[in-house]
């Protein structure tokens, strides 16, 4: 006890500084690469393609298949996002008239083991005036599976049977006698469209 008979509290708040300073300092030496750590982070984060980035993306594309699955008219919004899409790939190239196209309405098509159910539309390409196929140009076939998918995070091509215009001649039934090339122009036998969702409730 004699240590500390002569040691008053002045003293002691002195001698308890000394032995807390160093903590003190090491502690917020601490705090300071922390912060420090949790900077550099952000940054990264905000950088081009960073994290912040890509949940903005994911936060649209969920909003997108929000939309385009739940609320609304979903006969309206299917046959409207198609026709748009038709419409945009035609363009000034004149392929299609306004009646050219028909699409088709949904089908629904149950799919037991993942509890979901596909929802199918299928889009048809005849004459207005004659009710004939339309033979169409590869380029614009191709062109239009682009946009209709690249538009949309839930429709995609499900069936596509397409037949060349000059079948007929290369296999013999036609009437003219078999060209030596054939022309890049079909006629879409088969296009299908899908859209997969959780299975309604009540089945």
């Amino acid at each position: 006890m004699s240590l500390f008979k002569d040691i008053d509290i002045y003293k002691a708040i002195i001698i308890g500084a000394l032995v807390l300073l160093p903590v003190g300092g090491v502690l917020v030496w601490m705090q300071d690469q922390e912060v420090a750590r949790a900077e550099a982070q952000l940054a990264k984060a905000r950088q081009r393609g960073g994290v912040l980035e890509q949940i903005g993306t994911l936060d649209a594309e969920l909003a997108t298949i929000q939309r385009n699955t739940t609320g609304g008219a979903g006969g309206e919004r299917h046959l409207l996002y198609f026709s748009r899409r038709v419409l945009e790939t035609t363009g000034n190239a004149g392929w299609l008239g306004a009646n050219d196209f028909e699409i088709g309405n949904e089908e629904s098509r149950r799919v037991s083991a993942l509890k979901a159910e596909d929802r199918e539309v299928d889009l048809s390409f005849r004459d207005n005036r004659t009710k004939k196929p339309l033979n169409l140009p590869r380029d614009f076939i191709s062109a239009l599976i682009f946009n209709c998918e690249s538009q949309s995070k839930t429709w995609k091509l499900r069936e596509l049977r397409i037949r060349n215009a000059d079948e007929d001649l290369e296999t013999g039934r036609g009437a003219k006698a078999v060209p030596r090339t054939v022309d890049d122009i079909w006629s879409v036998e088969k296009m299908t469209y899908v859209r997969r969702q959780p299975e309604s409730r009540g089945r």
